[in-house]
């Protein structure tokens, strides 16, 4: 009957224009990439992240070329092949030529790759920072204790002549009295 297959066409199509929604609306960058680098898909959060207007701007260029180090791409595509689904992360570059640190989840379809991704640079910025903060603090914390040794070692030598010199003024007075008395 033309009426139902009429429906189902529709039904198909509010279907399609719900998981676009939900793609294009993800807070993650989505994309369906050839294992030659060969961009099918891209959403908004993709293209923008790399500098770029529209996903076709995006598309008209090979995957390989936003990746920092393309031997770790090799390695990502042979890994891929080996286990079907790899999560990892790594340096990318924007349209611009800047590094963005991702983070990749992808998943391999016949000769195609569905990959969902976030930018972490933001991320790991802040955990370089911690580091860095984290080893200021130690260094800070050596150069406390050195400071507390130095100056415990500098005291107890003035220390030390003020108690003999003391000791021997009480060893004096006190044959001063016995002579004194007697």
């Amino acid at each position: 009957d033309v009426s139902d297959i009429k429906k189902a066409q529709n039904d198909l199509k509010r279907s399609e224009e719900k998981y676009r929604n939900l793609i294009d609306n993800a807070p993650m960058a989505v994309s369906r990439v050839t294992l030659d680098g060969r961009y099918l898909f891209a959403n908004e959060r993709l293209y923008r992240r790399y500098g770029f207007n529209s996903a076709r701007e995006l598309m008209a260029e090979n995957a390989v070329k936003r990746w920092k180090y393309p031997e770790k791409r090799r390695e990502f595509i042979e890994r891929l092949k080996r286990e079907g689904r790899v999560k990892l992360e790594t340096e990318q570059l924007t349209r611009a030529g800047e590094t963005k640190d991702i983070l990749l989840s992808s998943l391999l379809q016949g000769d195609e790759m569905i990959t969902m991704s976030s930018d972490i640079t933001e991320l790991k910025k802040a955990q370089r920072e911690k580091e860095r903060l984290l080893a200021t603090l130690q260094d800070m914390e050596e150069q406390r204790k050195k400071l507390i040794r130095d100056l415990s070692h500098q005291l107890k030598t003035p220390l030390s002549i003020i108690e003999m010199a003391s000791n021997l003024l009480m060893e004096g007075n006190a044959r001063s009295e016995e002579h004194t008395s007697e």
